[in-house]
């Protein structure tokens, strides 16, 4: 049953990561590699194919599975200039209050569930997560999830990614899920390939001041 997500609200001036993975690209290289949401979500913020991905993912293929050092060591392997944002490594039980989300970024999600009880052992709740891309359009926060994407959506509004995505990932992949969820990791991303538009436009450019705020600038199985 594919989750109702309506299509990205018309007339808004996009300011998101272009996005050059196709639903037909979602399926091969699942298929072929185990793409899911992790280097979905690289895809989705660097603007990268699958193909171009899969040679800095290290081990994923014989696990199938990206926790933050992987996803960590493949953006500094694209070249990517990566910054902390929010974390928070505790052994929480319940959503926290003081998240910040990246402009641009990736955001690694946990599912709530009986592994998140106090005293059950941090690694029950590993595989019980999910990463994303976060950006921003016109001011409103915009998700790229690679569900979406094989679905045949791109960018959704946060909040329909809330609102249908998520019941519809907890019901069909996080078996025993309370439906509850937090960010355990929110990073502020900035491709190779944008950092080099902004070195050329601020060289172009020598009337406009260097900014000093970089970082202000700015039907298948689901994985």
């Amino acid at each position: 049953m594919n989750p109702s997500i309506a299509p990205e609200t018309d007339g808004l001036r996009s300011v998101l990561p272009s996005l050059r993975m196709t639903p037909d690209d979602v399926h091969a290289a699942m298929d072929a590699w185990g793409f899911n949401c992790g280097p979905g979500a690289l895809c989705g913020v660097l603007g990268l194919t699958p193909d171009e991905v899969r040679p800095h993912l290290g081990d994923f293929e014989s696990k199938r599975y990206s926790n933050p050092t992987l996803v960590w060591s493949a953006l500094r392997s694209l070249g990517a200039a990566t910054r902390v944002v929010w974390q928070n490594g505790t052994a929480l039980t319940a959503p926290p209050t003081d998240v910040r989300y990246p402009e641009t970024g990736l955001v690694r999600i946990q599912w709530a569930g009986s592994w998140c009880d106090s005293g059950v052992p941090m690694v029950a709740r590993y595989r019980r997560t999910h990463w994303i891309g976060v950006a921003h359009q016109d001011g409103k926060r915009m998700v790229l999830d690679v569900n979406a994407v094989g679905f045949g959506f791109g960018w959704i509004p946060w909040v329909q990614w809330t609102d249908w995505m998520v019941p519809f990932l907890v019901r069909e992949c996080v078996k025993g899920g309370t439906g509850v969820w937090w960010p355990t990791h929110c990073w502020e991303v900035t491709s190779k390939a944008e950092m080099g538009r902004r070195a050329a436009h601020n060289c172009g450019d020598e009337a406009r001041p260097v900014s000093r705020r970089p970082w202000a600038d700015r039907g298948w199985q689901p994985r």
